[in-house]
């Protein structure tokens, strides 16, 4: 397909979606009205402060870690330099688009190569642990599904980089200089100034991509029989938006919400990949394998998800039904391969993006 069609087909896609809007301006703007409301009273309070504050950290971090033992060890291991092992282990626990944004500041000191700095975006770019163990465990009803999500991920995130992207040709083998240590009024000053505008940021793609969602899914009730609505929801909610999806996700009984979660945490959505690619793009890092990484986690993520609650003694109260339920069902099962098949999809849009972004 040549890029006049491509770029037409675009046209017309965006022109449609206009139209609808401007026919539709009562539910463009009542959607639009709860992804704002969303970002007010859920997302800006549980990560704002955590953004200010892991920012913070990977400054300290990059600047008085990298000499010690255990870090260079990590480094041996995880072939990449000790000023990028401070960053990528909080970037594990912190989140994207901080942990590319982290990185990126290494890279433009000189302090790692590009290539480096590419493989450790794979590992500093996860859904926060904040927005795991608070809002994702409050639309459960489950702290304990929320840990149990948390740790999935983390592990699905260390076991794709170790397998796919942390051997083979790339060794750490130069000698880098750490980074110098910096003024902590700067270094505050910068936390906080960034933060807030990744947070803008990261509303107006909320509300967009919530907004979004939310039309195609009012559309598509009439078409999907009653009993797959939810879950065909869930699923389409969570390939946009993370944050919509989770709420979507919420509705869905049995441990097959903490599956799907599962998934949809570790693939992050496409909202969240777009943010994150673009910070990586600006510094002219490449976003191809970070985007397969994240399509891998999110097939890795659910299976570990599953291991882990057959190996739990006891059952746990998950969904807004707070159902308690021992065991993984074979309807859980299907969900993992269906959320599969859907970030595959994903994976397709995702890589159409990236082309166009390569020299």
């Amino acid at each position: 397909m040549s890029k006049k069609i491509k770029t037409v087909i675009i046209f017309l896609i965006t022109s449609l979606s206009l139209v609808y809007t401007l026919s539709n301006p009562i539910q463009t703007a009542y959607h639009a009205k709860k992804a704002v409301e969303m970002c007010i009273s859920s997302l800006v309070p549980s990560l704002f402060i955590f953004m200010v504050l892991s920012r913070m950290l990977s400054h300290l971090c990059s600047s008085c870690l990298s000499d010690m033992k255990f870090i260079r060890g990590l480094s041996q291991i995880l072939n990449l330099p000790p000023t990028l092992i401070p960053m990528c282990i909080t970037g594990l626990f912190c989140g994207a688009p901080s942990g590319a944004f982290g990185i990126s500041r290494i890279y433009g000191e000189g302090s790692c190569s590009k290539d480096e700095a590419e493989r450790a975006c794979i590992l500093a770019n996860n859904c926060s642990a904040a927005f795991i163990l608070s809002f994702i465990s409050s639309v459960l009803g489950s702290r304990t599904a929320g840990l149990y999500i948390l740790i999935s991920n983390i592990l699905a995130t260390v076991f794709v980089y170790m397998i796919f992207f942390g051997k083979g040709k790339h060794k750490y083998t130069v000698q880098y200089t750490k980074s110098k240590e910096e003024d902590f009024g700067n270094m505050v000053t910068e936390s906080i100034s960034s933060s807030i505008t990744a947070t803008v940021t990261m509303c107006g793609f909320v509300i967009f991509f919530y907004t979004l969602s939310s039309i195609l899914c009012d559309n598509i009730s009439g078409i999907i029989g009653k009993e797959s609505l939810s879950f065909f929801n869930a699923v389409i909610s969570s390939l946009l938006e993370i944050s919509t999806g989770i709420l979507h996700i919420g509705n869905l009984d049995g441990t097959g919400s903490v599956v799907t979660a599962a998934s949809a945490v570790a693939f992050m959505g496409i909202s969240m990949l777009l943010q994150t690619g673009e910070i990586m793009r600006k510094h002219k890092i490449s976003t191809g394998n970070f985007y397969i990484s994240k399509i891998l986690c999110a097939i890795v993520s659910p299976i570990i998800a599953v291991i882990i609650m057959l190996l739990s003694p006891e059952g746990i109260h998950v969904s807004a039904m707070t159902k308690k339920v021992p065991t993984v069902s074979v309807k859980d099962i299907s969900y993992l391969l269906f959320a599969s098949a859907i970030t595959l999809i994903g994976a397709c849009l995702l890589t159409h993006l990236d082309k166009k972004h390569k020299k």
